[in-house]
């Protein structure tokens, strides 16, 4: 099955996989691998399903929180549960920059910016280079009026991708309120 996923031959995967019957050493690898096929082929209510499934089988296992915190923000706009799963990801491996990233993301487009700025700061510390937390940063920091802040975090966004269309826009209008009229064109 794995292999077959690697493939992306997805419904043969799912084939194998349901012939294994999952247990508590392996289960939650299984899952994850169904979790996998069926978000590849689209069908996200059997994914999200998989997903938890695995975490049942081992309540730490890190892909699994991954994998479903993903599907209910990006796929079902479930924006509480996929926070919960965040949160999980966060408490199970509070140095993952993926995971503050995620999590934060998550809280800022809930309208919680104000929450959502420690966790992409603790992003940007454990992972300097990672531009999409500082882009996202700066959109927090644009949404609670720190634009001085907010104008930091586009040019350190822009220093790792100047084609960075978002940086640029959150760094012009962060000078355009900061009253630097020159800089913001």
């Amino acid at each position: 099955g794995w292999i077959s996923n690697e493939r992306q031959q997805f419904e043969k995967a799912l084939g194998y996989f349901k012939k294994v019957e999952p247990d508590k050493n392996d289960g939650q690898k299984i899952m994850c691998e169904m979790g996998y096929a069926y978000r590849r082929l689209s069908r996200f209510d059997e994914a999200i399903a998989a997903y938890r499934k695995a975490t049942e089988f081992r309540s730490d296992y890190l892909p699994a929180w991954q994998g479903l915190g993903e599907l209910l923000f990006v796929h079902s706009k479930n924006y509480p549960a996929a926070e919960k799963a965040y949160q999980r990801l966060v408490e199970l491996n509070p140095n993952s920059a993926l995971a503050c990233y995620r999590l934060g993301w998550c809280l800022n487009d809930s309208g919680h910016p104000d929450k959502a700025i420690t966790l992409l700061q603790q992003a940007t510390r454990v992972e300097p280079k990672y531009k999409a937390a500082w882009v996202e940063l700066a959109f927090c920091e644009m949404k609670l009026s720190r634009f001085k802040e907010a104008h930091a975090s586009s040019l350190k966004a822009l220093s790792l991708d100047e084609s960075s269309i978002l940086a640029r826009d959150y760094a012009a209008r962060a000078c355009h309120r900061l009253g630097k009229k020159d800089e913001a064109q």
